[in-house]
């Protein structure tokens, strides 16, 4: 993680006067312009260009919330009866052999998430990031809200290894919150978006 003051010198240089990600990617296909993304900044380079495209700078922080907002709605969603089992309400047998069931649905949803989290345990075990608990939890987690978006796709083995390194990247680019509180990812004038 990098510093809010670090991140603030490396903004100032990429979007200095490149207002639009059609500027930007003009700026980026300079000379000068070669490795600014890849200087702390390949994650807001990736919103800028696949999140934010056409929207003004001014209106990047509200669409990243929104979409924060809607992945965690998302995991609360298929995550409520795995994490709460006790929640689920219903008056089928949970030892019911009914596909209908919701039993049956949070057995399945158990074991695709036994199965994601598998292939979770063994990536780039060499790289301690990729085996501490949270960075787990949070590949385990996106994978599994994936799958249960695209069931005609679902988990297939090695998307942990694909999500490893966009994973990483975006650590990598996150900022330390200020001490005392202040949260620099929500400061108004600058890096929001990391």
């Amino acid at each position: 993680m990098r510093t809010i003051e670090e991140t603030r010198k490396r903004w100032d240089i990429l979007f200095s006067d490149n207002d639009t990600p059609s500027d930007l990617r003009a700026a980026l296909q300079s000379e000068q312009g070669g490795n600014l993304c890849n200087d702390g900044l390949r994650s807001v380079c990736w919103k800028a260009f696949l999140l934010f495209d056409g929207l003004d700078k001014n209106k990047w922080a509200p669409k990243l919330d929104e979409s924060r907002d809607a992945y965690r709605a998302l995991r609360d969603h298929f995550l409520k009866y795995i994490e709460h089992p006790d929640d689920l309400e219903s008056t089928v047998d949970p030892l019911a052999d009914d596909e209908q069931s919701p039993w049956q649905t949070l057995r399945h949803d158990e074991t695709l998430r036994s199965e994601i989290l598998q292939d979770v345990d063994r990536c780039l075990q060499e790289n301690y990031f990729f085996q501490e608990p949270d960075t787990k939890s949070k590949l385990t987690d996106i994978l599994f809200v994936y799958s249960k978006l695209n069931p005609d796709v679902g988990y297939r083995q090695g998307m942990h290894e694909l999500l490893a390194p966009i994973l990483w990247t975006v650590d990598r680019d996150s900022v330390k919150p200020h001490p005392g509180g202040h949260d620099a990812n929500k400061d108004k004038n600058g890096p929001h978006i990391l």
